[in-house]
């Protein structure tokens, strides 16, 4: 597949995604002029919203977890912030990777 996008200077200096659903699946970083593209998904561990301590999130943290994690999975499922849908998580754990091109 190729995508061909004109984009006006002004959003020069934010990412821009690309969704499928609520999947980000590639992503431009306008600082350093590349893409990345997810070669790996996330397992749905729900690790990334339990070790929140100290960490900036948009929800109420207790003990660590995201107030909407049941089990594994967010309560808020496709309602959930767009900061919550793409964030990078920094665990090694986790099971998502990008790959990088120029």
């Amino acid at each position: 597949m190729q995508i061909e996008l004109e984009i006006d200077d002004k959003y020069k200096d934010t990412n821009l995604y690309l969704m499928w659903g609520m999947v980000p699946v590639a992503r431009w970083k306008w600082k350093n002029q590349y893409w990345e593209v997810k070669t790996e998904h996330c397992s749905r561990c729900g690790e990334c919203c339990r070790r929140l301590e100290g960490k900036s999130h948009p929800f109420r943290v207790v003990d660590g977890v995201c107030e909407h994690l049941t089990g594994n999975i967010c309560s808020l499922s496709s309602n959930r912030p767009f900061s919550c849908s793409v964030g990078v998580s920094p665990l090694a754990e986790c099971t998502v990777r990008w790959e990088r091109y120029k």
